[in-house]
């Protein structure tokens, strides 16, 4: 399911959690110190985002804007303002020029990182927009929503190019593999699925409908495997070209709503409603 008001105070400490925790990977991995605080936002903060060189943050929240912020001294650079409801995924292009949001307000939108001007908008989702990512050239972007449909756009024009569907619940995560060629999804049918980029054909579905909610979806860095965060408090690696689990990671004691891999793709960080963030 989606973000919905009643597990807002929660996501609000799993994403505090998580950013800290991010922040001081590599140097501590038993206690995590706090390096900034970025105040500003009016609502809760339901999505953060590093720019490709590290140099900004950006933060989607319940106040309908996305920020930017300058990782070195915690200040606001930008907000991104336009939404007419809730930003609940934010996106940083390849080269860091333009940042993508996904909304409540049913439509994904591109905006320039400098000007904080809107370029396109992404309309077509019948309800809200729960995720979106680039793809790696930068040229199309994937938007998942709880319409039970994931999109593609071509992101110099707005249109869409392509729809994968095949789900009765909501796409809650999107992402494409690093080669551009497939888009992971995930989504509350208790499924993970691989698609074609170029035709939007299925590929392979991971999980078969015997598990929990999918809460979100990353590939690894080389494109050999894929992660998920789950709601039975678990997070699963699994072969992206034979579908077969690898790993299971357990410990937590809640839904784990975020799982990410370490850039060079050896540690995994999970991040639960269970106010904990594990590598």
């Amino acid at each position: 399911m989606g973000i919905l008001k009643g597990e807002a105070r929660h996501l609000g400490i799993f994403l505090i959690l998580l950013a800290i925790v991010s922040l001081g990977f590599g140097v501590n991995t038993t206690r995590a110190d706090e390096v900034r605080l970025l105040e500003g936002h009016a609502s809760l903060i339901a999505a953060v985002e590093f720019s490709p060189n590290g140099a900004t943050v950006l933060t989607g929240s319940f106040d309908s804007t996305a920020r930017l912020w300058d990782t070195a001294t915690g200040r606001e650079i930008r907000r991104f303002d336009g939404h007419l409801s809730w930003v609940l995924s934010v996106a940083f292009s390849p080269n860091g020029t333009t940042v993508l949001t996904g909304s409540d307000d049913k439509t994904a939108r591109l905006w320039d990182a400098t000007t904080g001007r809107e370029i396109r908008r992404f309309e077509g989702h019948s309800r809200r927009v729960m995720s979106v990512a680039f793809s790696p050239d930068g040229g199309t972007v994937v938007s998942g929503s709880r319409d039970g449909t994931a999109r593609l756009w071509d992101a110099s024009t707005g249109r869409e190019v392509r729809r994968f569907e095949g789900y009765s619940l909501p796409v809650n995560s999107v992402a494409f593999s690093p080669d551009g060629a497939t888009v992971l999804t995930g989504s509350d049918d208790n499924t993970a699925r691989l698609w074609d980029a170029g035709n939007g054909r299925e590929i392979r579905r991971f999980g078969e409908r015997s598990w929990g909610s999918v809460r979100s979806v990353e590939f690894s860095p080389d494109g050999a495997t894929v992660l998920v965060g789950m709601y039975d408090s678990t997070a699963r690696l699994w072969d992206a070209a034979t579908g077969r689990e690898i790993r299971r990671f357990t410990g937590h004691s809640d839904r784990v709503m975020s799982a990410r891999f370490s850039p060079d793709g050896a540690t995994v960080l999970t991040g639960s409603f269970d106010y904990t963030a594990r590598l």
